[in-house]
C-alpha cells in the first residue's frame, strides 16, 4: 500500500500528472527552498505552535491560521501548560488518533466532506500543500494523492527507490511513497475515471534534462473483470508522443532519408547534440503547416516532408498509416477554405464533441459559423467548415452518445450535408439508417440553424434562448446536442444535452459526439 509522506509539501509542485520531472517547491512558514525534486525535504506539516488554555482556544488559533486544518493538543513536558499545534494535513481517521505521539488530535473536516477530485480541492488548500485526501468513489476508501492544480498524479518515477517489477496485487492496490516514486493503483484509477471522462497527461525527461509531454483525451480504465483495460479517445498533442525516432546523422539529407523510410514520419528536426559537434535527427508524426524553419524542438530547425496544399481533404483520404499515428490531423477540406485541424477516428471526422463543461456552448451566430472549443476537451468544428466539407459529396452522419451509467448508444444517417450561409446552414439528410439511440434528428431535417442572436426557427420565441443552446430548431426540438452540459443526468425540460428518443427531454447526457464521412 502507499506510504504516507512525512508531511505534505506546501505551495506547489511544478509537475502535471505523470512520470519523471524536476520541480521547485516552496513551503509557507518554513525556512527552506529546494530546487530539484530529488533534493526536496518533506518538512513537518506543523504550521504553528503555541500555548493554549483549552481545546477551544486551540481550535480558534487553527481557524485563523492560513492552511491549518487539523490541530493537536498535549501537555508541555515538566509543566502543567497545554501546547497547541496546527497542521496543514487532514486527518481521515477517527478523532483522537494523533499524528504526534502523546497528543490528542482534532480535525476540522469530516471524511465524507472530502473532495472527489483534485479539481474540487479549493485553490487555497492546493497552495498549502501538494498531498490531498480524496473520496474518489462511494465504493472506495478515501486515499491520499498528489495534486497539482486540477491534475491528479497517478504515476511518478524519478529514482530507483521503489521497485516497479511487481505482481498483480501490488498494481491493483498501489504502492510506493508519495514523497518519492509511486503507482496510485489500478482500482483507484478505475474508480476515479469510470464515471467521468478524464484527460491524461504524460510528462517525461531524458538524461540531458530535455522535457517532453503527451496528452490524450477520453482516458479511463475498465474494472477488474476486464483486467483494467486502458481506453483513450485520441492523442491530442505533445512532443513526446510526436517523436518516433532519434538518431545521429551527418547531414540534413541523411535525416530526410531516415524520415522517409520510417512509418508515420512526416516532419524531422535537426540540431547539434550538446557538448559535441554531432548532429541529432528526430522524426515526428505531426505536420508543420507553418513555414519551414520554425522548430518543433527548441534549438533545432524543422523541415516538413508534405506541403500544406498536399494535405488530405477528409479523414477518409488520410492514409491508413497516418491514421494509426495520431487522432488529430490537418485537412484541406476545400480550396476556398483554410486548412484546419480535426479529430479523425478511422474514416470519420468529428464535427462535435461534448464530454465536460470546459467549453461554453451557449454562443452567438459568429462562433457557430467559425467554430470554437478545444480538440482535447469539447468543440464545435464550425458551420462553414461542415458546409465546405459536405456540400459537394454526400456524407454519412454518426451520432455517439453516453449516459451517466456509462451506457452507450448510436444513431446513423445517410446523405448528410449543410447548405451555405445564404440559407442559414440548413440541415439535409436522406434517411435514418439505424442505431439503438433511435431517431431524434428527422424532426429537424431541412431546418435552418438557430443561435441565441439569430432566430431562424419556427417558434414564436427563439428556441436557442428558451433551451440555452444552438441547433437546427423547429418548434423547438427532439434533440439538442449543443445544449448546456450538466454534471448530472436530470435537467429542466428540454435543456441540457438531449436525444429524446433515447432518454427523453428531462435527461442530460454525459457524452455526445457527431462524426461525418463520405458516403461509401
Amino acid at each position: 500500500m502507499l506510504k504516507r509522506p512525512i508531511s505534505a509539501i506546501a505551495r506547489c509542485f511544478l509537475f502535471l500528472s505523470i512520470l519523471n520531472y524536476h520541480a521547485m517547491a516552496v513551503c509557507p512558514g518554513y525556512d527552506f527552498y529546494r530546487s530539484g525534486l530529488n533534493d526536496v525535504i518533506f518538512s513537518d506539516d506543523v504550521i504553528f505552535e503555541s500555548e493554549a488554555r483549552s481545546k477551544l482556544d486551540c481550535s480558534k488559533l487553527c481557524s485563523i491560521r492560513r492552511c491549518c486544518v487539523t490541530f493537536t493538543l498535549d501537555v508541555i513536558p515538566m509543566t502543567s501548560k497545554s501546547r497547541c499545534r496546527g497542521h496543514s494535513s487532514f486527518m481521515t481517521s477517527k478523532q483522537g488518533q494523533s499524528p504526534v505521539p502523546g497528543t490528542t488530535s482534532y480535525t476540522r473536516r469530516k471524511p465524507d466532506q472530502l473532495p472527489k477530485t483534485c479539481a474540487q480541492v479549493p485553490q487555497m488548500e492546493r497552495d498549502c500543500r501538494a498531498v490531498h485526501e480524496l473520496n474518489t468513489s462511494s465504493q472506495f476508501p478515501a486515499l491520499q494523492v498528489v495534486c497539482v492544480e486540477d491534475w491528479t498524479a497517478i504515476l511518478r518515477r524519478q529514482n530507483s527507490s521503489v521497485d516497479f517489477y511487481r505482481e498483480w496485487t501490488d498494481y491493483v492496490n498501489g504502492f510506493g511513497d508519495l514523497a518519492g516514486a509511486y503507482w496510485l493503483g489500478l482500482e483507484a484509477i478505475h474508480q476515479m475515471t469510470s464515471n467521468t471522462r478524464h484527460d491524461l497527461r504524460v510528462e517525461l525527461e531524458d538524461w540531458d534534462d530535455v522535457k517532453a509531454t503527451a496528452e490524450y483525451s477520453g482516458f479511463s480504465l475498465s474494472s477488474v473483470s476486464d483486467n483494467y483495460t486502458l481506453f483513450v479517445q485520441s492523442f491530442v498533442g505533445g512532443d513526446a508522443d510526436d517523436v518516433i525516432f532519434e538518431s545521429e546523422v551527418r547531414s540534413k539529407l541523411d535525416c530526410s532519408k531516415l524520415c522517409s523510410i520510417r512509418r508515420c514520419c512526416v516532419t524531422f528536426t535537426l540540431d547539434i547534440i550538446p557538448m559535441t559537434s554531432k548532429w541529432r535527427c528526430r522524426g515526428h508524426s505531426s505536420y508543420m503547416t507553418s513555414n519551414q524553419g520554425q522548430s518543433l524542438v527548441p534549438g533545432a530547425t524543422s523541415y516538413i516532408r508534405k506541403k500544406p496544399d498536399q494535405l488530405p481533404r477528409t479523414c477518409a483520404q488520410a492514409t491508413h498509416l497516418e491514421k494509426d499515428c495520431s487522432g488529430v490531423h490537418e485537412l484541406n477540406i476545400s480550396s476556398q477554405f483554410p486548412a484546419l485541424q480535426v479529430v479523425c477516428i478511422e474514416d470519420w471526422t468529428v464535427i462535435l464533441m461534448r464530454q465536460n463543461s470546459s467549453v461554453d456552448f451557449y454562443r452567438g451566430w459568429t462562433d457557430y459559423v467559425n467554430g470554437f472549443g478545444d480538440l482535447a476537451e469539447a468543440y464545435w468544428l464550425g458551420l462553414e467548415a461542415i458546409h465546405q466539407m459536405t456540400s459537394n459529396t454526400p456524407h454519412d452522419l454518426r451520432v455517439e452518445l453516453e449516459d451517466w451509467n456509462d451506457i452507450k448508444a448510436t444513431a446513423e444517417y445517410s446523405g448528410f450535408s449543410l447548405s451555405s450561409a445564404s440559407d442559414n446552414y440548413t440541415l439535409f439528410f436522406q434517411s435514418f439508417v439505424g442505431g439503438d439511440a433511435g431517431d431524434s434528428l428527422t424532426y429537424h431535417n431541412r431546418s435552418e440553424f438557430t443561435t441565441k442572436d439569430r432566430h431562424n426557427d419556427l417558434y414564436i420565441a427563439n428556441c436557442a434562448n428558451k433551451y440555452l443552446g444552438a441547433w437546427w430548431y423547429v418548434s423547438c426540438h427532439r434533440s439538442n446536442l449543443c445544449g448546456v452540459f450538466t454534471s448530472h443526468n436530470t435537467t429542466a425540460h428540454g435543456q441540457g444535452i438531449q436525444w429524446s428518443t433515447w432518454k427523453g427531454q428531462n435527461y442530460s447526457l454525459k457524452f455526445a459526439q457527431m462524426m461525418v464521412r463520405p458516403s461509401q
